[in-house]
């Protein structure tokens, strides 16, 4: 399967294979089968089938505009957290630099309470959406999804192969745009 915006081809299974314990987040292997079209993909990555109640979603008030009319984009995101590994999503561009995930209730848990935030490296900008709650108080649970874009808002596939030092510094600035509690209570 190739992506107009990845670097390379996918081979037939993408997996990150090593255990990596960095930045306080234990990076696990994942195995994902990317044969056949976009909607056939299956992962080792369970989502959740019960959408979250309204009440405990936190939407970024960015996502409140997105043109329903946007075409979908079908790209690679990268996942870190209690499964961890490429993700297949589709997105809709919304505003400069924001995308809005699709069906992000079958990504995270019921009773998250999501959030996003936008970081450039270099010449690269990653959207990451976080479970805010469980980042702040328990970070061992957290899971963090990241989204590429460009300069022109338009969403592209993450290779973790050349992008990982990048996905870990973008996580290791989320870490410090949003402290923990304890942290935040001592300042």
């Amino acid at each position: 399967m190739q992506n107009a915006h990845c670097r390379y081809h996918l081979p037939p299974f993408v997996s990150v294979t090593s255990l990596r314990h960095i930045a306080g987040h234990v990076v696990c292997p994942l195995m994902c089968d990317v044969r056949g079209p976009p909607s056939a993909h299956r992962q080792v990555f369970v989502p959740h089938r019960n959408p979250p109640h309204p009440s405990r979603l936190k939407i970024p008030p960015t996502m409140n505009s997105i043109s329903q009319g946007s075409p979908p984009f079908h790209v690679w995101a990268f996942v870190i957290g209690s499964s961890s590994g490429p993700l297949a999503v589709s997105v809709r561009a919304c505003t400069r630099c924001f995308v809005e995930i699709i069906d992000m209730h079958n990504i995270f848990p019921p009773d998250s309470m999501i959030d996003s935030t936008h970081v450039r490296v270099v010449n690269d900008i990653y959207i990451v959406y976080f479970d805010w709650l469980r980042h702040v108080e328990d970070r061992d649970n957290a899971m963090y999804v990241f989204i590429r874009v460009a300069d022109n808002s338009c969403p592209l596939s993450i290779c973790p192969e050349d992008e990982i030092a990048d996905l870990l510094l973008v996580l290791d600035i989320v870490d410090q745009r949003y402290l923990p509690i304890n942290a935040q209570e001592t300042l």
